[in-house]
């Protein structure tokens, strides 16, 4: 199994109501995969994040970084090829970053 395959499965795991995926590879060189998360509020992106963070010991490639852990509304996880989005609701709709990085652009 990927570390993509592991990451999305424990966000699947944490009962995350949309999990979208963006294979950003021939867009940056900055990474290859996006993930965005939703969850149901600061608590759940909270314990998504750390669950990412228990996870990246069985994964292969160094300890993510973390960003936004302060107020849990916008939370980046970073493993260098995979960059995970963990979102209120709100803060998705309002930054679109689906839209921003979307190939079609």
């Amino acid at each position: 199994m990927s570390n993509l395959d592991k990451i999305i499965a424990t966000l699947d795991d944490m009962k995350s109501p949309k999990i979208t995926h963006l294979d950003v590879s021939g867009i940056t060189s900055m990474t290859d995969h996006m993930l965005i998360v939703t969850g149901n509020n600061v608590r759940h992106n909270k314990a998504m994040m750390q669950a990412l963070i228990d996870l990246s010991s069985q994964l292969a490639g160094p300890k993510p970084q973390i960003e936004g852990e302060d107020y849990c509304q916008w939370i980046l996880v970073n493993f260098g090829d995979i960059i995970v989005h963990i979102m209120l609701p709100d803060t998705r709709e309002y930054y679109a970053i689906e839209k921003l990085w979307s190939k079609e652009l």
